[in-house]
Formats: structure tokens, sequence, C-alpha cells
């Protein structure tokens, strides 16, 4: 996971913590091995959905996957409710405006040193 979609992350928490069906997302997780069976089981007996997304979300920002982004994204498109597809869509919508905002402070730092 590069630091744009970690920010995109952080940026949804509040949405992502309060929303997602965690069990859903676990099994998806565990199927993709982000998290192992042993982790699921922590999360599993934690008290609500809202602390087991916490636990979720923080094993995603901590995986050092270069694929654990694509891979929540695609745990995200299978869930079927309006509330995750929203989520989604502002989700990728947010990366998207990140990495414009990237590429145009490298685009001013290239001219700038053309300049000097």
């Amino acid at each position: 996971m590069d630091e744009l979609q970690r920010r995109v992350i952080i940026d949804y928490w509040d949405r992502l913590v309060e929303e997602l069906p965690s069990q859903d997302l676990i099994d998806r997780l565990i199927a993709d091995r982000i998290i192992d069976q042993e982790e699921a089981i922590n999360i599993d007996i934690l008290p609500d959905n809202k602390d087991r997304n916490i636990e979720i979300m923080q094993h995603l920002l901590a995986s050092r996957s270069s694929h654990s982004y694509q891979l929540f994204i695609q745990a995200l498109e299978s869930l079927s409710s309006i509330s995750s597809k929203s989520l989604l869509k502002n989700i990728q919508n947010r990366l998207d405006q990140l990495q414009h905002q990237k590429q145009l402070e490298l685009s001013k730092r290239s001219m700038e040193n053309l300049i000097l």
C-alpha cells in the first residue's frame, strides 16, 4: 500500500469503521490473506461492529503487502450494501484526486527546475 492509498483510508476512517459489515469483510480479507485465521478470531470476539472494523482497518494499514489496498477495494466491491457502494465510489474518487494533485506538484517542480 502506498502513501496515497493509506491517506485515503485515513480520510474515510470514520465512515469505514461505522458503515462496513465487518463479518463480510473479515471473510474476504482471510481469503485474500490480508489477515490470518487467528487475527480473524481476535477481531470476531470484539463486542461490536465498529470495534471490529477499527481492528480490520488497523491490520490493513499495517500490512506490508503492495497488494493490500487493491484487495481491500475488491472486498468493498464484493459487498452489496448501498452504503458500501457509495463509500467505494468516494474512496476511488479521493484516490484519483490525490494522485492528480501529486502529478501537478511533480510537474510544477519539474518546471521550476527547468527555469533554474
